[in-house]
Protein backbone atom coordinates (compact mmCIF):
# COMPACT_ATOMS: atom_id res chain seq x y z
CA UNK A 1 0.00 0.00 0.00
CA UNK A 2 1.06 3.57 -0.58
CA UNK A 3 1.48 5.50 2.41
CA UNK A 4 2.57 8.93 1.57
CA UNK A 5 0.83 11.54 -0.42
CA UNK A 6 1.42 15.23 -0.92
CA UNK A 7 -0.60 17.67 -2.48
CA UNK A 8 -0.84 19.87 -5.00
CA UNK A 9 -3.33 22.34 -5.37
CA UNK A 10 -3.55 22.30 -9.19
CA UNK A 11 -3.30 18.49 -9.57
CA UNK A 12 -5.07 17.50 -6.15
CA UNK A 13 -3.59 14.97 -4.23
CA UNK A 14 -0.93 11.36 -5.23
CA UNK A 15 -0.21 9.01 -3.41
CA UNK A 16 3.57 7.56 -2.90
CA UNK A 17 5.50 4.51 -1.58
CA UNK A 18 7.97 6.14 0.33
CA UNK A 19 8.26 9.88 1.95
CA UNK A 20 11.12 10.25 -0.46
CA UNK A 21 9.39 9.98 -3.16
CA UNK A 22 6.43 11.82 -2.40
CA UNK A 23 8.82 15.19 -1.35
CA UNK A 24 10.74 14.83 -4.89
CA UNK A 25 7.20 15.02 -6.41
CA UNK A 26 6.44 18.02 -4.95
CA UNK A 27 9.65 19.98 -5.23
CA UNK A 28 9.39 19.02 -8.99
CA UNK A 29 5.96 20.67 -8.85
CA UNK A 30 7.09 23.79 -7.29
CA UNK A 31 10.41 23.90 -9.51
CA UNK A 32 8.31 23.54 -12.74
CA UNK A 33 5.75 25.95 -11.36
CA UNK A 34 8.31 28.49 -10.74
CA UNK A 35 9.57 28.66 -14.06
CA UNK A 36 6.70 27.96 -15.95
CA UNK A 37 4.46 30.31 -14.17
CA UNK A 38 6.00 31.72 -11.55
CA UNK A 39 5.66 31.30 -7.89
CA UNK A 40 2.82 31.00 -6.28
CA UNK A 41 1.30 33.59 -3.99
CA UNK A 42 3.12 33.40 -0.60
CA UNK A 43 -0.44 32.67 0.95
CA UNK A 44 -1.00 29.84 -1.24
CA UNK A 45 2.49 27.84 -0.01
CA UNK A 46 0.75 26.32 2.48
CA UNK A 47 -1.44 24.40 0.02
CA UNK A 48 1.43 22.28 -1.06
CA UNK A 49 2.02 20.00 1.05
CA UNK A 50 3.53 16.14 1.66
CA UNK A 51 2.15 13.40 4.61
CA UNK A 52 2.22 10.43 5.75
CA UNK A 53 -1.59 8.27 5.45
CA UNK A 54 -2.32 6.81 8.84
CA UNK A 55 -5.86 6.27 8.39
CA UNK A 56 -8.22 5.23 5.40
CA UNK A 57 -11.62 3.70 5.19
CA UNK A 58 -12.20 -0.01 5.87
CA UNK A 59 -15.06 -1.87 5.71
CA UNK A 60 -16.99 -2.88 8.92
CA UNK A 61 -20.29 -4.51 9.67
CA UNK A 62 -20.06 -7.25 6.68
CA UNK A 63 -23.52 -9.26 6.42
CA UNK A 64 -24.28 -11.96 3.78
CA UNK A 65 -27.88 -11.50 2.01
CA UNK A 66 -30.06 -14.19 4.10
CA UNK A 67 -31.51 -16.84 2.45
CA UNK A 68 -34.85 -15.41 0.54
CA UNK A 69 -36.89 -17.44 3.01
CA UNK A 70 -35.72 -15.74 6.28
CA UNK A 71 -37.28 -12.68 4.90
CA UNK A 72 -40.51 -11.39 5.37
CA UNK A 73 -42.59 -10.40 2.82
CA UNK A 74 -40.72 -6.87 2.62
CA UNK A 75 -37.60 -8.38 2.07
CA UNK A 76 -36.50 -7.51 5.53
CA UNK A 77 -34.55 -9.79 7.66
CA UNK A 78 -35.03 -10.61 11.22
CA UNK A 79 -33.12 -7.01 12.30
CA UNK A 80 -35.38 -5.25 9.78
CA UNK A 81 -32.23 -4.75 7.22
CA UNK A 82 -34.36 -3.93 3.92
CA UNK A 83 -32.49 -6.66 1.30
CA UNK A 84 -33.47 -5.94 -2.36
CA UNK A 85 -32.99 -8.05 -5.16
CA UNK A 86 -29.53 -6.63 -6.57
CA UNK A 87 -27.26 -7.02 -3.09
CA UNK A 88 -25.90 -10.24 -2.08
CA UNK A 89 -24.34 -8.64 0.77
CA UNK A 90 -23.96 -5.21 3.03
CA UNK A 91 -21.52 -3.41 5.12
CA UNK A 92 -20.44 -0.27 6.05
CA UNK A 93 -17.30 1.95 6.13
CA UNK A 94 -15.13 3.54 9.00
CA UNK A 95 -11.99 5.45 8.98
CA UNK A 96 -9.42 2.98 11.09
CA UNK A 97 -5.86 2.97 11.65
CA UNK A 98 -3.74 1.40 8.58
CA UNK A 99 -3.95 -2.22 9.17
CA UNK A 100 -6.29 -2.66 11.70
CA UNK A 101 -8.92 -5.06 10.99
CA UNK A 102 -12.75 -4.72 10.85
CA UNK A 103 -15.03 -5.35 14.02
Amino acid sequence: MKKYFMNDPENGVSVYSTLKDATDALNEVIHDGRFDEGWPLERDMENYFVGEITHIATQVDYMERPPQEELDEEDCDKNGVHWTHEFDSTCNYKVLPIGEKSV
